[in-house]
């Protein structure tokens, strides 16, 4: 293997295994869950990544709770912290 080969090689392993700018890392979440993130609610996406729900984080006197959605299904939402269980 050339040092041309050599050096292509390991900026393409390197490429692939950081995220882009401004993406999450890969996570091992499956797609639409939803969690409590440090700013607030967030899903996952189709590619893994854990990413905010809402595109403003949870407001003053809210707090992220988790709620039945129905069915059995629980998401997370911006609710008043009285709210939260």
């Amino acid at each position: 293997m050339t040092i041309e080969r050599l050096v292509l090689a390991v900026l393409l392993t390197a490429a692939t295994a950081c995220p882009g700018p401004g993406l999450p890392p890969v996570s091992n979440c499956t797609p639409e869950d939803t969690r409590c993130g440090e700013a607030g609610p967030e899903v996952c996406s189709p590619t893994h990544r854990w990413t905010p729900a809402n595109p403003e984080p949870c407001g003053d006197g809210e707090a992220c709770c988790a709620v039945d959605a129905g069915a059995g299904v629980m998401t997370h939402i911006c609710a008043p912290e009285g709210e939260c269980q």
